[in-house]
């Protein structure tokens, strides 16, 4: 099979959000072949193929996630972290892997901090790669199979292999991830936020959100929502905090949409704009 999804689980909890996951992709994209690589046994209708995991490591599993990215039956690979949600269709996505070797969307937080309210969050940082070159979140990642990327993830899983035996738990994959690709010589795309919408963070999204990633009780909601307008938008995690009947009601009239607060600061700028035109014309 030339291209299709991934899912890597380790425990319960993320096996049952991957099957979720898959069911929203296959209402999308139905004939897009999904492989799950599980550390169970799963009876699901979304996977086309289910692979149980030797001995997961379910004190660091993000280290079966990447030792088993490579593992991909597919030649073009997207995977999927457990917690996202297929908007739409984004079988185009694919198509990137003709120019690029990989393709993944900033993160959020661009460079983790090393502590959060005094407490340690990341025991090591790596200081040589400049600040402009931010962390990738590594919940969304389109590759294909070559040498170079196979290169990539063994140099990424030895080197979280070290830091974890160094620093301990928990692995943070993504500044390890950045550490690697910097070095990688690897081709690579950015995605944009409708690829990897982290709506548990402030985002800007402009046209049709494809996926969705964080941990949520209302993706359909969410998606309704978020999707309701596509031009250029704004959303924080508190526009999705709201009761049910108060964003089905949002989604009718727009009342509180950050969309039309943008564009109505837009119309007065305008307005502002040609009064100053008009003053300086007199």
């Amino acid at each position: 099979m030339f291209k299709g999804v991934i899912y890597i689980a380790v425990g319960g909890q993320y096996v049952a959000e991957a099957v979720t996951s898959a069911a929203s992709l296959k209402k999308c994209m139905p004939n897009l072949p999904i492989t799950l690589f599980s550390s169970e046994a799963v009876a699901s209708p979304y996977f086309n193929q289910i692979k149980v995991i030797d001995s997961p490591r379910y004190d660091t599993p993000g280290l079966d996630k990447i030792s088993h990215m490579y593992d991909s039956p597919y030649e073009y690979t997207l995977f999927l972290d457990s917690d996202t949600y297929i908007c739409a269709d984004l079988l185009e996505i694919f198509n990137l892997l003709d120019m690029f070797d990989m393709a993944v969307a900033h993160a959020p937080v661009r460079i983790a901090p090393t502590h959060i309210n005094g407490r340690e969050w990341i025991p090591y940082q790596f200081t040589e790669i400049p600040k402009s070159f931010p962390e990738m979140n590594t919940g969304v990642i389109l590759y294909k199979k070559n040498y170079k990327v196979e290169h990539f993830f063994q140099n990424w899983l030895n080197l979280c292999e070290q830091k974890v035996k160094n620093h301990g738990k928990p692995l943070h994959d993504q500044a390890t991830f950045r550490s690697v690709l910097y070095e990688s010589g690897l081709i690579t795309a950015t995605l944009t936020p409708e690829y990897n919408c982290r709506f548990i963070f402030p985002v800007f999204v402009s046209g049709e959100v494809k996926i969705l990633h964080g941990r949520t009780p209302n993706f359909e909601l969410i998606a309704r929502k978020i999707n309701s307008e596509t031009a250029r938008r704004v959303f924080t995690p508190q526009d999705f905090n709201q009761p049910q009947s108060e964003i089905v009601d949002e989604q009718k009239n727009h009342k509180n949409s950050r969309f039309f607060q943008i564009r109505e600061d837009l119309e007065k700028s305008k307005i502002r704009l040609k009064q100053i035109q008009e003053q300086r014309q007199s």
